[in-house]
């Protein structure tokens, strides 16, 4: 192991010792009546009193989690969990990072697409078969996860409407959560789900002080980019079937560029958090002059950019992408435990836009330069 990363995994060790109550808010916290104040994430909700705690899934319609002895009768929108769940199954690698972070990841026996797990605990578990691959989320094995005895399986949702295999496994009587972090748009709000989780396993202090630690860490890196003498401009992505998709100006990994000085060059131009797709000639004409270049798909070297060799970030050797701990054959780690540590993703971009502003030599954890 490299002095590079052996650093950077000091660095992560630190972010779980180091628990801490206090927290930077740059943002106006929701409080619900009665309930748990949450400074960014807007799609779920938590009540908690000395009596019994109830969670909330912001979704259409509003499911309603009640975490109490004493009921069982359960339906489409109301789910009574009484205890911890012990027999987790992951319909997406995202909600393991949170589960590891718990200290929890012994309790997962089932994951869908196992070949994207990139956590090395999982992986193994995998291969010996001590945890489950139960194939695609459109394609789900019942007869597999039915003989896995779940309690508990955390799920998504991609549309306003429940998912056809949370109606599937409602009458199979599995509890179903559906964990929607990715469609928060701001960092520490996909963070911040530890806490959803958290409450569910018992585990809501551990997770409150987990999430005040991120925040924490987040919000002391941000004040050296929050307002840069100069914010370079960035490209995102790659061409996808004719079409180059950009991530809208209020959108997650605008946010992160935005925070570590620097602008989405076309992203801006939808003030909005979807994605957007573009005729790549005008992708061409707009990011030609961009000062960098992030995430260009699977490209691996400048060498396979030839069409963009006029590119200034091209030119420049100004091009990274998010693919450092991505294996041949398996997942990448920055849509895994990247979602629950953005101050890591935070860093690695301050490096990259404003390295005169960082106090240490470049170490990326994420991103890699391409040459």
């Amino acid at each position: 192991m490299s002095s590079r990363r052996s650093c950077y995994w000091e660095y992560l060790l630190l972010f779980f010792c180091f628990l801490v109550t206090s927290c930077t808010e740059r943002s106006s916290p929701l409080q619900y009546p009665d309930g748990v104040v949450l400074s960014y994430a807007k799609g779920f909700a938590v009540k908690a009193s000395l009596q019994d705690t109830v969670l909330y899934v912001n979704t259409s319609p509003r499911i309603t989690i009640l975490l109490k002895n004493g009921c069982n009768s359960s339906n489409d929108t109301l789910l009574y969990i009484p205890t911890a769940p012990q027999r987790i199954i992951c319909l997406s690698t995202t909600h393991i990072a949170f589960l590891e972070a718990l200290g929890v990841r012994e309790s997962i026996v089932g994951v869908s697409e196992g070949k994207f797990v990139t956590s090395p605990f999982l992986r193994k578990a995998i291969q010996s078969s001590k945890v489950v691959d139960i194939g695609q989320i459109s394609n789900l094995d019942i007869e597999a996860i039915i003989s896995l005895q779940p309690d508990l399986v955390i799920g998504y949702s991609t549309s306003d409407h429940l998912p056809e295999y949370y109606h599937c496994f409602r009458r199979l009587n599995i509890p179903v959560l559906l964990c929607n972090e990715y469609l928060e748009s701001h960092p520490l709000g996909r963070s911040e789900w530890i806490k959803f989780l958290g409450y569910l396993l018992r585990r809501g202090d551990l997770a409150n002080k987990l999430f005040d630690s991120i925040n924490l860490l987040y919000g002391e890196l941000y004040l050296r980019t929050s307002n840069p003498s100069y914010r370079p401009s960035v490209l995102l992505n790659y061409p996808w079937k004719d079409v180059w998709y950009i991530p809208g100006d209020s959108s997650y990994m605008s946010q992160l560029i935005w925070d570590a000085g620097g602008i989405n060059i076309i992203g801006n131009q939808f003030p909005d958090t979807k994605s957007h797709s573009c005729a790549i000639e005008k992708v061409i004409k707009d990011g030609v002059n961009a000062d960098y270049w992030l995430h260009p798909s699977t490209i691996d070297s400048l060498s396979d950019l030839k069409r963009y060799r006029n590119f200034q970030s091209v030119l420049k050797k100004q091009v990274y992408n998010n693919t450092l701990r991505c294996k041949i054959g398996s997942g990448n780690d920055f849509y895994e435990s990247g979602v629950l540590l953005p101050h890591l993703i935070l860093r690695d971009l301050q490096h990259i836009l404003h390295p005169e502003l960082c106090d240490t030599i470049p170490s990326y954890f994420f991103y890699k330069k391409l040459f």
